[in-house]
């Protein structure tokens, strides 16, 4: 596809320190502070376009309608990036970066947006800290995994949430405390 090798380490020069009324819901933010958006650029070799806030960031699925999907940025024509932040005692969910370990859940995530949007790959940036008193989260390490799609994963969340949707949402039913 004509990219650079994905980046094999992302780690900030210093501990950063953020606060969150400055980044709320838009996550990206804390990124741009530690310069993920040129190191990306640098690595990868394209710019990424970030969610427009205050803006619906929804992308229908091609053939499910009632599948859709809000990635946090695109890059390329193949690629979506994920932006996340984990207290630092989440680290060893992780693997190392550069790898595709990734807790269950954020690569069902990924696969979802991979499956909405037919990418190939999900790049996905986590940064590691602490919420601190002052409303502050400093960040002491970050670091980049990429996940690659995988049909298999995919068909399963596809036929789940058609039973879902099926039984659940069409109908008006709540669905069961246990599942089946």
């Amino acid at each position: 596809s004509g990219r650079r090798p994905y980046p094999r380490s992302m780690t900030a020069a210093r501990p950063v320190r953020l606060r969150r009324e400055a980044w709320g819901f838009a996550i990206g933010s804390v990124f741009f502070a530690v310069g993920a958006v040129p190191f990306y650029a640098d690595a990868v070799g394209e710019w990424w376009r970030p969610v427009p806030w205050g803006e619906p960031w929804v992308i229908p699925h091609p053939e499910y309608e009632w599948a859709s999907c809000s990635p946090d940025a695109l890059a390329g024509d193949n690629l979506i990036v994920e932006l996340k932040t984990q207290h630092w005692r989440a680290m060893a969910q992780w693997g190392p970066s550069g790898t595709d370990l990734v807790p269950d859940s954020y690569n069902a995530q990924c696969q979802w947006l991979l499956c909405c949007t037919r990418r190939e790959a999900a790049h996905v940036l986590v940064a590691f800290g602490e919420d601190q008193a002052d409303g502050a989260f400093d960040i002491s390490e970050t670091r980049a995994y990429e996940i690659r799609s995988d049909a298999k994963l995919q068909q399963t969340l596809l036929e789940v949430g058609e039973r879902f949707t099926r039984e659940f949402v069409r109908t008006g039913l709540p669905p069961p405390v246990r599942p089946k």
